[in-house]
């Protein structure tokens, strides 16, 4: 009779050290992910805009504003077609097996006549949706079909707290359109309630300028009406012929106070906002420090893909790095452009200079980001009191 394998004995390790263990080989994996200018792995969230046409007429924007002259007629604009939705999704689940997608973009996404099939598509390969929208074409019956859906999150451009603020942000509105909005948004929680499905979380968000520093306080209690999840604060983008509604220095004076203040009355009311970090943002040479210190790791993780193909690194690079009209996402992402602007904002804190028509060094978007990634990567290497260190 043959003698019975020897049992290797069971060393069991406190929980504690086994999680020590368990996080360090996570960031080693984590570090090694990062250190290449050609990661194996694809991007964990992506922006897609579907359409560049809208049905607003906003006055801020830089594209559909009826303050800016020289636009192309709405018909003309870029929509990225169900085809090449779908070959998108099929390379980013290649690439990353799982993602979070935003529709998001220049345009209305619910202007799309396939908008709610790329939804569904999205969500059958289990990647989490989430969609930014003016709300304008939202009814009850399609909030309630976009909870079905199972969308993971609402981003609700509102750019108002009151009616009047809201009637001269968006001048082609009717009156009550703000209202409806709302309203919509109550019916789909009570029907996710109703249903037990879990609801979509729901930021309310505008873009600050002269018409609506002043009304931040009532957008929070209007989150607070509608069980929103949060309230997003944006900056404004200019060109020439909207500069002369942007905040000049005495009323972002006011308005970094007003936002302290509207940031205190969210929390007091469950909400979180970006204000913190929009403040942040807005001291002079921030986002110098930052990437003084610690690389860009946006080129890994995240990828913005317009209505007309282009792909770009990130929301603060002006480079287009591949058109999906030409090539497959996979083949952008492993491409020469892709990997040397990786290697580029890799060495940021080395040579102390980002890409051409990248904002790195002035107003970069994702600093954030990029410090909590540092922080996962190396949990030790920022001194204290670091920009946005947790």
């Amino acid at each position: 009779m043959s003698s019975p394998p020897l049992q290797r004995r069971q060393v069991r390790r406190p929980a504690s050290e086994s999680a020590e263990s368990g996080g360090r080989l996570s960031a080693w994996r984590q570090r090694r992910r990062f250190r290449s200018d050609r990661p194996r792995r694809g991007p964990d969230q992506v922006q897609i805009g579907i359409t560049d046409r809208c049905n607003y007429r906003c006055l801020m924007c830089t594209m559909h504003s009826p303050l800016v002259t020289g636009l192309p007629p709405e018909g003309q604009r870029a929509q990225m077609s169900l085809d090449t939705f779908r070959r998108l999704l099929r390379d980013l689940k290649e690439l990353s097996g799982r993602v979070e997608i935003a529709i998001v973009g220049v345009g209305e996404p619910l202007l799309h006549p396939d908008c709610f099939e790329m939804v569904a598509a999205a969500r059958a390969i289990g990647f989490t949706v989430g969609i930014a929208t003016n709300g304008f074409l939202l009814d009850e019956d399609k909030a309630r079909r976009l909870a079905e859906l199972g969308l993971e999150k609402i981003h609700l451009s509102i750019n108002s707290g009151t009616e009047d603020v809201y009637r001269e942000v968006h001048p082609n509105t009717p009156a009550g359109t703000r209202r409806r909005i709302l309203d919509c948004i109550k019916e789909m929680n009570a029907h996710c309630d109703r249903k037990g499905l879990p609801r979509p979380r729901l930021g309310l968000a505008t873009v600050i300028f002269k018409h609506t520093y002043r009304d931040l306080i009532a957008l929070v209690e209007s989150a607070a009406e509608v069980e929103a999840t949060d309230v997003h604060l944006m900056p404004m983008g200019t060109t020439p012929e909207t500069e002369a509604i942007a905040l000049d220095e005495a009323e972002w004076e006011t308005a970094r106070e007003i936002m302290k203040e509207a940031h205190e009355l969210a929390l007091r009311r469950g909400l979180t906002t970006n204000a913190p970090d929009l403040l942040r943002l807005q001291q002079p040479g921030l986002c110098r420090e930052v990437h003084s210190r610690i690389p860009c790791y946006v080129g890994h993780s995240f990828s913005l893909i317009f209505a007309d193909g282009r792909v770009r690194l990130c929301c603060g690079c002006d480079l287009t790095l591949g058109n999906l009209n030409e090539h497959d996402f996979r083949d952008i992402w492993r491409g020469r452009a892709y990997t040397d602007t990786r290697r580029r904002v890799l060495a940021l804190p080395r040579s102390g200079e980002p890409p051409t028509a990248c904002a790195c060094f002035q107003a970069c978007p994702h600093w954030r980001d990029n410090v909590a990634a540092h922080q996962r990567l190396y949990p030790n290497d920022l001194p204290p009191g670091f920009p946005g260190d947790s």
